[in-house]
C-alpha cells in the first residue's frame, strides 16, 4: 500500500516548485519506505523495517549530500558530503553516535581532484570534547596523534603531539584570562625546551615568539599588522578545513573553520 501527496509553493526568490511525498507500507501496514522529490532538485529516500528506521539518503542536483544508518541498539552513523563549485567532492564527514546521540568518533576525509588527500580521525570523551585526533596520509598511514586535556569549563589546557611510533613530538600549555579567553599557548619540544609562545588578544592570535634550542629568541611575528601567517621561513604552513565539534548543554554545535597548522600539525590559528 502506498500513499502519495503533492505540494506546490513559491520560494522567497519567487521560484515556483512542486514537491511529492510517497509513503509505502508493508502487509502489516507498517511504514516500509518514504521518498521525497522536489522540482528544486532535492530528493530524499528513507527505508524502514517493520516501521523501524534503518537508513536515509539526501541528494541535491543528483549528488549525495547526506546519508545515515541506524542500528537496533539505537546507535547511528551519519555522513555529510561537500562539493566545490565544480561539483567535485572535496570532503566527507562521518559521525559515529551512540544510543544517546552522543558523538563518539568522527572521520574527516579530504579530497583533491577526486583523490583522497588526507584523513583526520577524531575521538570524543564522555563530555563531548575531542580527546584525540589521529592524522593520516592518503593511504591511511598514521602521521601524528594529538591528545587533548580540558579544564572544568571544557577549555583545552594541554596538547600532546606524538609521532606515528608513539614517541613524543611536542607539548602545549594553553592559558586563559578571567573572562575565559585564550591568552597564551606555550609550545615545548620533546626535550622540554620552549619552542614557541603564541600570545592572543581578545581571543585572537596576536604575536608569536620563536626560540632556538638554547632558549634564545630568534624571531617575533606580529600577526595583527604583518599579515604574516607562517611560523618562520623554514616551516611550511598547511591550511585545512577542520570541523570542530563540541556538545554544549546536550546540543550538538558544529563550526566549520579554516585552521592553520605547521609541519608538526600543531594548531596555530583559526579564521
Amino acid at each position: 500500500m502506498t500513499h502519495q501527496s503533492l505540494e506546490q509553493g513559491t520560494t522567497g526568490a519567487d521560484v515556483t516548485y512542486t514537491s511529492e511525498w510517497t509513503r509505502a507500507y508493508d502487509a502489516n501496514e507498517l511504514l516500509d519506505s518514504y521518498t521525497f522529490s522536489s522540482t528544486l532538485n532535492r530528493e530524499s529516500f528513507i527505508d524502514y523495517e517493520a516501521g523501524i528506521l534503518l537508513s536515509s539518503q539526501d541528494f541535491f542536483n543528483g549528488q549525495l549530500t547526506f546519508e545515515a544508518s541506524y542500528a537496533a541498539d539505537g546507535s547511528s552513523i551519519f555522513t555529510n558530503y561537500f562539493y566545490n563549485e565544480n561539483n567535485d567532492l572535496i570532503r566527507t564527514e562521518l559521525f559515529e553516535r551512540d544510543a544517546n546521540f552522543r558523538t563518539i568518533k568522527q572521520i574527516n576525509v579530504y579530497y583533491d581532484n577526486g583523490v583522497i588527500s588526507f584523513i583526520d580521525e577524531l575521538f570524543y570523551d564522555e563530555n563531548g570534547n575531542i580527546g584525540s585526533i589521529i592524522y593520516k596520509d592518503a593511504d591511511g598511514t598514521v602521521v601524528q596523534t594529538n591528545n587533548y586535556t580540558y579544564n572544568a569549563s571544557g577549555q583545552i589546557i594541554s596538547v600532546e603531539g606524538l609521532f606515528a611510533d608513539g614517541s613524543l613530538r611536542f607539548t602545549e600549555e594553553w592559558e586563559y584570562n578571567s573572562d575565559g579567553l585564550l591568552t597564551t599557548i606555550n609550545v615545548f619540544r620533546a626535550d622540554g625546551t620552549l619552542e614557541v609562545i603564541y600570545r592572543y588578544e581578545n581571543g585572537e592570535l596576536a604575536t608569536g615568539e620563536f626560540y632556538d634550542e638554547d632558549g634564545n629568541l630568534i624571531e617575533t611575528v606580529d600577526y595583527t599588522t604583518s599579515g604574516k601567517s607562517k611560523l618562520n621561513t623554514n616551516k611550511r604552513e598547511r591550511n585545512r578545513k577542520h570541523l570542530q565539534s563540541r556538545i554544549t548543554r546536550g546540543e550538538q554545535v558544529r563550526t566549520i573553520s579554516t585552521s592553520s597548522y605547521d609541519d608538526e600539525i600543531r594548531w596555530i590559528s583559526k579564521k
